[in-house]
């Protein structure tokens, strides 16, 4: 029947796009994973094209035609936010996938720097450039979360300092990349390094969209995942059996179900597969012991009932805690509709959860505020300095040589010490720190200096990456990888609010006064960067 044809026809349509969406898997075999991460970093590369403003945005102001730093300031701060308030860029990873993520993430980069490409050709307003600005930052946080789960999750726990740090080190060089093209092709064209810019990186983008192994669980029917069958047999380090592990089975006496592995683990019984066989191992990773009475959602890990938690973290023995809660399930027994809620309802009960959110806030918050002020402040703080000058270019690359050396160096040494010591990846959040309080300190106590600044480009530079490589694999570690796009996009947020916060305080701290001659003004903006 004609009902029936049209059927087979919609069949075969839908044969030709698995086809075609399998493709990259039945090519590449069993070397997918690897070719998955290295267009991984070629896409890391891309999405730090916003750290690279240091060196194009006081051209943009001036060929733009605004009148002061705050405009440029707005600018680039609502770009800010487009990265890092990015919940619902998280909550859609981990609902379809890397692949749809990333293809939506080409459109959007290659929409935002045309439009920005437009503002400069057209001397459109800093309204406007605040939209195109926005929706790179929305295009670079899908590609950043779109590449980083993806490829992770397809190495052992053992190795996943190292991936982080690989794949975080393209990010961290992006900037160095794109500003020394602005330089060599494109100082006096703005609009077309902005056009440039935005070719690049949405075919980039996209040709990762089409080749991603997405080893998360919401891409498993992603191709090459079921010739690589589950994650268990992919990894550097060869994954524990459930005899190495130590599984604990299930106690009928006082129904206890042990979750090795991370808060948003699997529970399961013996001979079932558990969180810790996902991971990569539970030795080096936090225990956590659930006694309840009822349920356990299988989704994330959180029991239903009354739930005693008890947690040990790795490198600090005897250092537990115990936590009662009484979470409910739906009325009919179900925990699914409201599993999400209950999910960022136990994170916002977790003091580890806050403390390493508002150590962001500040670390990386003042990062992101040299990211976005330090080419207008050498420019007052130095009067050689001018919009064009190469030592912009040259404060970028410096920034984005630390950047790379430290996620690098964070990814291996925080795999080396978690092994060979069982300290914790999250000591690094604190190295991180006091580079970046030494760092402010010093560019604080001498601006006009050129040597300073560039010595204060390459530790900021190095403390960002260092704490940039450190909180993604200490998140994951603690809180797990089935929400870890979520966990992320949360995450992310904490950027946001420091870097608006810091950045929001130097554009007050340097208004400029219609009633001060220049100099008067020039030296009041430098007094507002040193107080900032």
């Amino acid at each position: 029947s004609a009902r029936g044809e049209a059927g087979m026809a919609s069949q075969r349509g839908l044969a030709s796009v698995v086809w075609f969406r399998d493709g990259p898997a039945r090519v590449f075999g069993d070397r997918h994973r690897w070719v998955s991460l290295l267009l991984g970093v070629f896409v890391q590369l891309c999405v730090g094209t916003l750290y690279s403003v240091s060196a194009w945005g006081v051209s943009l102001r001036e060929v733009a035609g605004w009148q002061s730093d705050e405009d440029l300031s707005l600018a680039t701060t609502v770009g800010t936010l487009g990265i890092y308030l990015a919940v619902h860029n998280g909550l859609l990873l981990d609902r379809f996938g890397a692949r749809p993520c990333l293809a939506l993430s080409s459109v959007l980069l290659f929409t935002g720097w045309h439009l920005l490409a437009h503002v400069a050709r057209s001397k459109g307003s800093p309204g406007s450039a605040a939209f195109a600005l926005a929706l790179v930052g929305q295009g670079s946080v899908f590609a950043f979360i779109g590449s980083l789960a993806p490829n992770v999750a397809n190495f052992a726990q053992a190795d996943q300092g190292k991936a982080h740090g690989v794949l975080l080190a393209g990010f961290g060089g992006s900037a160095a990349v794109f500003a020394s093209a602005y330089r060599s092709w494109f100082v006096q064209d703005l609009p077309g390094f902005f056009g440039f810019t935005g070719w690049v990186t949405s075919l980039v983008v996209g040709a990762n969209a089409l080749a991603c192994l997405d080893g998360t669980g919401a891409g498993k029917g992603n191709a090459g995942y079921s010739q690589s069958g589950t994650r268990a047999g992919i990894g550097l380090t060869k994954l524990p059996s459930n005899s190495e592990i130590g599984e604990e089975s299930n106690d009928a006496e006082d129904e206890r179900v042990t979750l090795v592995g991370s808060s948003s683990g699997v529970a399961s019984s013996s001979g079932g597969e558990t969180a810790s066989e996902r991971t990569g191992g539970a030795r080096d990773s936090p225990r956590r012991k659930l006694n309840t009475e009822r349920d356990v959602d299988a989704e994330h890990g959180i029991a239903v009932g009354d739930t005693t938690v008890e947690t040990e973290t790795p490198g600090t023995p005897g250092l537990r805690r115990r936590d009662s809660k009484k979470i409910k399930g739906n009325e009919d027994g179900s925990t699914e509709d409201c599993s999400l809620f209950r999910h960022i309802r136990f994170l916002c009960t977790q003091n580890l959860f806050w403390m390493i959110y508002f150590h962001l806030v500040l670390t990386l918050g003042t990062a992101l505020l040299w990211v976005n002020q330090a080419g207008p402040f050498a420019v007052v703080a130095d009067t050689h300095v001018t919009s064009r000058s190469q030592e912009l270019t040259n404060l970028v690359i410096l920034f984005s040589a630390g950047n790379v050396l430290g996620r690098v160096f964070c990814g291996v040494a925080s795999d080396f010490f978690e092994q060979r010591f069982g300290a914790p990846r999250s000591v690094f959040l604190i190295v991180g720190s006091v580079g970046l309080t030494l760092s402010a300190g010093a560019l604080a106590s001498d601006p006009g200096n050129a040597v300073t600044r560039n010595a204060v480009a390459l530790a900021v530079g190095l403390s960002e990456g260092t704490i940039m490589a450190a909180w993604t694999s200490t998140v994951r570690s603690l809180f797990g990888e089935k929400r870890f796009g979520l966990h992320l996009a949360v995450y992310n947020s904490a950027l946001a609010i420091g870097s608006s916060f810091f950045n929001g305080f130097a554009a007050v701290a340097t208004k400029i006064s219609d009633d001060a001659t220049d100099a008067e003004n020039a030296e009041n903006e430098v007094l507002g960067y040193t107080a900032t």
